[in-house]
């Protein structure tokens, strides 16, 4: 028994310390009745199922945890035949009355939320009762475990239903080595006095200090002008199939854009950009671009355009003129461009 007591005490501590403190905890004392019926162990030498009636007072103490104190009181009937089966003589001032009343403590634990209609709870409890019959006339402590639900109806009234086992060790009725088991079914309605708890008002808003303007947006930076295209070749017409090597009859296509360049002392940086289209390997594409570009950069810098002014770029397929998607379209993708990147004003 005193482990079982330590055992009540240490989960009653455990749940009064589980509070949420986002919840608005309704902490209202209330009292309330009960009733339902009560089925003592057969251990007792009884076989009845009884009244039982009760009354209560507590309030939360979290969330979760209620406890309330109690009392309570419930009978039975001895019967004959179950002294005769235990072996136990039957006395001459023999009465069938079993009267039984308690007094203790019990603590709940709610699942849910407060505000929740209906909350199943876990009940633990403790306390003292006495034992009236023609045996005993004392008291023993018990313990008993339980479970229910408790319903709202409104702020003030809640309806718990309960089924509870109690055990307790009667030894001046009969002693038994492992005490005797009550079964309680009960129904209860209490009432909560004052009013619901209120949520705090918020707190009213901080006034800052009128923070300065921010400076104004610095102006958008000039955009880079577009390169100027002077010359775009064919590369069909300046290379055979899948080569870097320039045919006899693009001579005259890159002479007449060398004559052009070489004496256009304001170009102060020129692009030369292969392009490919899309048919086979992307980075094989990509190198093929650079021989080509690097074929007409060396073919302009041997007749007049220095190299200094210069710059040799392939792109492979990555910027089409037009969609890869037919003959004529790949054809046009397949090119060579000289663009000027930069010139005196």
């Amino acid at each position: 028994m005193k482990k079982t007591m330590m055992a009540v005490a240490v989960l009653a501590s455990s749940m009064v310390g589980a509070q949420d403190d986002s919840t608005i905890l309704d902490d209202r004392w209330y009292a309330g009745i009960m009733g339902g019926v009560a089925r003592p162990g057969e251990d007792r030498l009884s076989d009845s199922t009884e009244p039982y009636l009760g009354a209560y007072f507590g309030r939360f103490y979290s969330p979760n945890f209620s406890l309330d104190l109690q009392i309570d009181s419930y009978s039975t009937d001895f019967e004959r035949r179950k002294f005769e089966d235990a072996g136990v003589g039957i006395p001459a001032d023999f009465d069938r009355e079993f009267e039984i009343y308690g007094a203790g403590l019990a603590g709940r634990y709610h699942l849910g939320a407060m505000e929740d209609r209906h909350r199943p709870y876990g009940l633990v409890g403790v306390g003292i009762q006495e034992h009236d019959n023609f045996l005993d006339d004392g008291r023993d402590l018990y313990a008993s475990l339980g479970f229910g639900i408790q319903s709202k109806f409104g702020d003030h009234v809640r309806l718990r239903t309960q089924l509870e086992g109690r055990y307790d060790n009667d030894r001046d009725t009969r002693n038994s080595d492992n005490g005797f088991v009550d079964m309680i079914f009960s129904v209860g309605l209490s009432y909560s006095f004052g009013d619901l708890p209120q949520p705090p008002p918020p707190p009213e808003p901080r006034s800052e200090p009128a923070r300065p303007a921010p400076p104004p947006p610095a102006p958008a930076p000039e955009p880079e002008p577009e390169p100027e295209v002077m010359f775009e070749f064919d590369s069909m017409v300046l290379f055979a199939f899948d080569s870097a090597e320039l045919r006899p009859e693009a001579r005259g296509e890159l002479n007449r854009a060398a004559d052009i360049l070489a004496p256009r002392d304001d170009i102060i940086l020129l692009e030369v950009a292969g392009h490919t289209d899309s048919m086979g390997d992307e980075d094989y594409n990509q190198k093929l671009s650079e021989r080509r570009a690097q074929s007409v950069a060396d073919y302009l810098a041997r007749n007049g355009v220095d190299r200094d002014r210069m710059r040799v770029v392939g792109y492979g397929e990555s910027r089409p003129q037009v969609p890869n998607d037919s003959i004529e379209n790949r054809q046009q993708n397949r090119r060579v461009v000289l663009s000027i990147l930069e010139r005196r004003n």
